[in-house]
């Protein structure tokens, strides 16, 4: 047993044998890193640059691994995962460019949307670096240019569990936005 990387299919498929509905494959064709990947993400370190890649659908459910499926890669960009080989081909030598414009668009809206969680974490860990450092603690809060992240980290101190607050807060923005 060794080392596997992980794909998100887009669509589930199902198992053949017994119906159990599958959301994710794994398989060693990739870097072999642990990796998550779904269609639209670059696999990185992997031998196969543009091509297809023949892999089993593993069913946890009934441990059936009779039915395979087609992944398919261009330039390193993983494209699709496919029942069929014939199909693979096709979408393979027919990328689309407003399918690959799309998939830099959600690259860009996730690394946004890190790079804001990431933000507003690293404020709200700085302010109350600042409080926990604060020689006047009752005073702290009264600046009247208090940023966002005083306001918020002000309700936060008053509950007594800041850290935990700070936490809800980012993981509370996460189930907001989906």
């Amino acid at each position: 047993m060794g080392l596997f990387d992980t794909i998100i299919l887009k669509e589930p498929f199902t198992c053949t044998s017994c119906g159990n509905i599958i959301i994710n494959t794994q398989t060693k064709a990739f870097s072999n890193t642990l990796s998550y990947y779904q269609i639209g993400d670059i696999v990185k370190e992997n031998q196969i640059i543009t091509g297809i890649i023949k892999e089993d659908l593993f069913c946890e459910q009934c441990h059936d691994s009779s039915s395979n499926i087609y992944i398919t890669l261009w330039n390193s960009l993983l494209t699709g995962i496919y029942y069929k080989r014939s199909e693979a081909e096709k979408e393979l030598f027919h990328i689309d460019s407003g399918i690959l414009l799309n998939h830099i668009l959600r690259h860009q809206e996730e690394a946004e949307y890190i790079t804001e969680k990431y933000n507003k974490l690293a404020n709200l860990i700085r302010v109350y670096y600042e409080y926990c450092e604060s020689s006047n603690k009752d005073t702290f809060f009264e600046n009247k240019f208090m940023s966002i992240a005083c306001h918020e980290l002000k309700e936060f101190v008053n509950t007594g569990n800041p850290l935990k607050c700070i936490v809800e807060s980012l993981d509370k923005k996460v189930e907001d936005d989906t």
